[in-house]
């Protein structure tokens, strides 16, 4: 792929299903805890996660898919923290009040368990 067609694919315009493919965010919820996949990895490493039955039924748990990673492949993953941190603040700021959290996986502490 040149980096004209990388660059058309990378600019499209998202959906929140493209960057929330396993459950979207919700003004309703009590909290939205936006969950980050270790590096290389994508939301579904949290399937488990929203299958367990002891969430709350006013939380959201929503793991963020990023570019680059299993339904955003085809899109430029991003080599600086800023431009990731300007798209999270992008999507998840909407989400922010009701309260929000933030989680993250690291992959190593993941094959530790």
């Amino acid at each position: 792929m040149n980096s004209d067609s990388q660059k058309n694919v990378s600019s499209k315009s998202l959906t929140l299903d493209d960057v929330f493919p396993l459950q979207q965010p919700s003004m309703q919820a009590d909290i939205n805890i936006f969950a980050l996949p270790f590096a290389g990895g994508g939301a579904s490493i949290y399937n488990r996660w929203l299958q367990l039955d002891n969430w709350p039924d006013n939380w959201c748990f929503c793991p963020v898919q990023l570019s680059g990673r299993e339904n955003r492949i085809k899109e430029v993953p991003h080599k600086q923290m800023d431009s990731l941190i300007a798209e999270l603040v992008n999507y998840i700021a909407p989400y922010t009040l009701p309260p929000m959290g933030l989680t993250g996986k690291l992959y190593g502490v993941q094959n530790m368990l």
